[in-house]
This record gives structure tokens, C-alpha cells and sequence, in this order.
């Protein structure tokens, strides 16, 4: 049968399989998973809220306090043209955070989500309507210090992301210079632009999050969520989010 995707997306999803080579035939860690934005036929288009003045002008900090919290009134929005209701809507807000409707908040209140702020914003849709949700701003980033750098593994990959190879790394600031290395295609069997990928990353003895919501800082932009806060959006049928195995980040073995 004839693939009716788009070439892009299919070549799109051979790259990502690619990139997650490294840990295909790991098991998945029962203690976090992968938290994403729905981005298939059941949302439409992505992100599926914009705003409605695409010129808007969040300021020099583009709308984030010193504390990394928006510092103003987050404007209107509007749903594209193609995008669908979900009880949690994807937006091109900042990184940090979702557009809850009431169910999807009740059912993240349910859990420890740590330093988060809350902020009202009226989402249009077609035909002038209009839903009041309920945007999180997420900030809870877990420091360098929280990870057994010793223990864990790591790999060079390429700008695509592409892996070419293991790589030894001991510690955060090994991590960091290695990194930059990397970058400049100074490192034996990289060229510029390439990075350091974690294959197996175990947090230090008593260092794994309280939260069930958080990301990494410095160590990639992926949210990860508890096995609780997982369990409580599927058993809700929440629509808008994905949720996917971590074969990644793991508790101290």
C-alpha cells in the first residue's frame, strides 16, 4: 500500500528513528516517561493556538519575568484554522507550559507539580467562539548536581542528531567542555555543530525529583513526567498530549 504521508514527515520519522537508536533495545524506566504535545490528525494543525496579533511585542525578555515566569497579561488567542479543541492545547507561548481546559487542569491538580504559575487566556475559535482556558507555566528544572555523571552514558551525534559514537564523560564540567568540543568539531569523529546525546542517565543517590512534572537544565529540552501524573492522563482520556516510553533517564541504579 502506497504511503499517503507528506515526504517530509516521512523522512522526518526515519531521522528521529535513527536519532533513538542508541536506546531501542533498552528497557523503558517504569519511574519517567516522555511528556509531548499531540501533533497528529487528532489535534489538526500545530501548535493548535496562536496569537491572535502574530506582532505582538512581549518586550526584551519576550514576556518572561527574571524569574521565568511571564511578567504580563498573556494576550488573546485564536485556534488555527485547522486545529481542533483538545482538553489540552498546544500554543506558541513559551517552551514551559500548556492551555488547560477545566478537566485537564483538575486532573494535573491531582499531582505534585511543583513551581508552577497559573494564567487565564481566552482562546477563539471559528464562528467567534470562545473558550476561557487555563495556561501553566511549568519551572521545574532539575540542576546538573542532580545527575551521577559517572554512572551514566553518553554518545556524540551528528547536527541531525545522528549518532557516531560513544563518548566518555565524568562529570558536568567534562560534560561542558566536551560539549563545546563537540560543537567545533574538535573532538575525534565529529565534525562542527555536532552535540552529546545522553544514552542512560541515572540520578544521584537521593536526587531523583519529588515533582511529577520537570525537565533537565542544560541537558535538553525534553519534559518528563512520574509514572502518577502518566497513570492520571490516561485514565482521564485527556486529548492533546502524547505520552511516550523514557528509555532514557532513569534512578539511581
Amino acid at each position: 500500500m502506497r504511503d499517503k504521508r507528506h515526504p517530509l514527515d516521512i523522512m522526518a520519522e526515519q531521522l528521529e528513528t535513527l536519532a533513538d537508536s542508541p536506546v531501542a533495545a533498552q528497557e523503558a524506566s517504569p519511574d519517567h516517561w516522555e511528556l509531548h504535545s499531540a501533533t497528529d490528525e487528532s489535534v489538526g494543525d500545530y501548535p493548535q493556538a496562536v496569537l491572535s496579533d502574530p506582532d505582538f511585542d512581549w518586550g526584551e525578555a519576550e514576556g518572561l519575568g527574571p524569574d521565568g515566569f511571564p511578567a504580563i497579561p498573556i494576550p488573546g488567542m485564536k485556534l488555527q484554522r485547522k486545529a481542533r479543541w483538545t482538553d489540552v492545547l498546544s500554543s506558541n507561548l513559551w517552551r514551559g507550559g500548556h492551555l488547560f481546559n477545566e478537566k485537564a487542569l483538575a486532573v494535573f491538580k491531582q499531582c505534585d507539580l511543583g513551581n508552577v504559575r497559573e494564567y487565564p487566556v481566552v482562546v477563539r475559535g471559528k464562528m467567534l467562539s470562545a473558550r476561557s482556558l487555563t495556561y501553566l507555566h511549568f519551572r521545574n528544572i532539575v540542576e546538573p548536581t542532580a545527575v551521577d555523571f559517572e554512572r551514566s552514558e553518553f554518545y556524540l551525534a551528528d547536527i541531525l542528531g545522528i549518532p557516531t559514537g560513544p563518548v566518555a564523560v565524568n562529570s558536568f564540567d567534562e560534560w561542558e567542555e566536551k560539549t563545546r568540543q563537540a560543537r567545533e568539531g574538535q573532538l575525534e569523529g565529529c565534525e562542527e555543530f555536532s552535540q552529546i546525546e545522553y544514552k542512560r542517565l541515572y540520578f544521584m543517590p537521593g536526587q531523583t525529583p519529588s515533582v511529577d512534572y520537570f525537565r533537565l537544565a542544560r541537558l535538553g529540552i525534553t519534559v518528563y513526567i512520574s509514572a502518577r501524573l502518566k497513570d492520571a492522563i490516561l485514565s482521564s482520556g485527556l486529548t492533546g498530549l502524547e505520552i511516550k516510553p523514557n528509555k532514557r533517564l532513569f534512578a539511581s541504579p
